[in-house]
């Protein structure tokens, strides 16, 4: 995510891309040594389902459902890790093009003898002058998208399992009281 330099003299001229911070990223993550979680081999399907009634569920259904959904929320964490650093990196970058952008543009106004433009209008005036701004608004808005869906799946999978775990709960305390 590059901004229009031009008019821009060599202090505000940024060759700052988003793949090359994540790439530097990712090899500093990588320099951790630390395992990745791999994948869980039964995340295959694209729709999965929980019966209305728990409590109906042998010990064995309970506990594969359990496992099942503890495997992909917690591969779903790491991702949304990877997404959410992406994303700050992507918003980092694009904030600094968009800035040294609207700088740009501010400078020739005044040049020009031009009013005071307001900072919302300096912001579209800028991104609209730049296909490469203009696409990176786009891409942004996409990946913003992206992590609000996936958090929300995360929260789904982590309320299905303490409504699991409940379930689970009682069905021990039962235990212990007969």
């Amino acid at each position: 995510m590059q901004g229009s330099s031009e008019g821009a003299d060599a202090n505000t001229r940024q060759s700052l891309t988003v793949k090359d911070i994540l790439l530097e990223s990712e090899r500093y993550v990588k320099a951790f040594d630390l395992p990745r979680l791999a994948r869980p081999a039964d995340m295959t399907a694209h729709e999965y389902s929980i019966p209305s009634n728990v409590g109906a569920l042998r010990s064995a259904e309970l506990g594969s459902l359990q496992l099942m959904l503890m495997g992909w929320y917690t591969y779903l964490l790491d991702q949304i890790g990877q997404e959410e650093a992406d994303l700050e990196a992507m918003e980092t970058a694009y904030d600094i093009a968009v800035g040294n952008a609207m700088h740009v543009i501010k400078v020739e106004n005044d040049r020009a003898g031009g009013k005071q433009i307001p900072q919302a209008s300096l912001k579209a005036i800028a991104i609209r002058r730049d296909p490469v701004l203009s696409e990176s608004t786009r891409v942004l808005i996409r990946k913003r998208h992206t992590v609000k869906r996936i958090l929300t799946q995360g929260t789904i999978y982590h309320e299905q399992l303490k409504r699991l775990s409940r379930e689970q709960s009682r069905r021990d305390t039962e235990a212990r009281i007969a």
